[in-house]
């Protein structure tokens, strides 16, 4: 309790088969890994929200560049030029 009241990771022993097979670790090694190594100690968490958000981003940002994009063809081909003879 010292330790996690003072913010320390604190490993609870009761499900220890448990945890060993989710993070795919020996329960009896042959050999001891060093500390801070292993799958336990790092993980990847994506957030879906951020993906959704950066993915309406790129999209809206898509559509803007061919909105002006055509906005900007259809101006360019009503111009005249003044080097043309009539």
């Amino acid at each position: 309790m010292i330790f996690a009241k003072k913010n320390v990771p604190v490993l609870h022993v009761l499900r220890i088969l448990k945890l060993a097979k989710d993070y795919e670790l020996p329960i009896a090694p042959d050999t001891v890994q060093k500390p801070g190594e292993g799958k336990i100690f790092s993980s990847r968490i994506h957030n879906i929200w951020v993906t959704i958000a950066c993915l309406v981003a790129l999209l809206a940002a898509i559509i803007v560049v061919i909105i002006f994009d055509r906005h900007d063809r259809h101006f360019m081909a009503n111009l005249v030029d003044p080097d043309e003879e009539l």
